[in-house]
């Protein structure tokens, strides 16, 4: 019979920087789909789909918002947390 051990470290995870990073790389996204819709030489076809791609990154955008209204309630709940010991 083998035997499992599990070991448990302590990791800060920084959401804040991976968001912010993630923002930045979203806003390069919004600025180059913009760019093809908005040229004139662009085919109907590529501007629809930047369009259609334009919408998912809006939606994965709110997506980030609820994120940060998530971690907003944990900070809170750990803040309680240290209070209470």
């Amino acid at each position: 019979m083998s035997e499992l051990v599990i070991r448990l470290r302590r990791v800060r995870i920084e959401p804040e920087r991976e968001r912010e990073h993630l923002i930045n790389r979203l806003k390069i996204i919004i600025r180059r789909l913009e760019r093809l819709i908005e040229n004139p030489n662009t085919s109907i076809k590529i501007r629809l789909r930047a369009i259609d791609t334009l919408t998912r990154v809006i939606r994965m955008c709110y997506t980030m918002i609820r994120d940060v209204e998530i971690d907003s309630l944990e900070r809170e709940i750990e803040a309680l947390e240290k209070e209470e010991t």
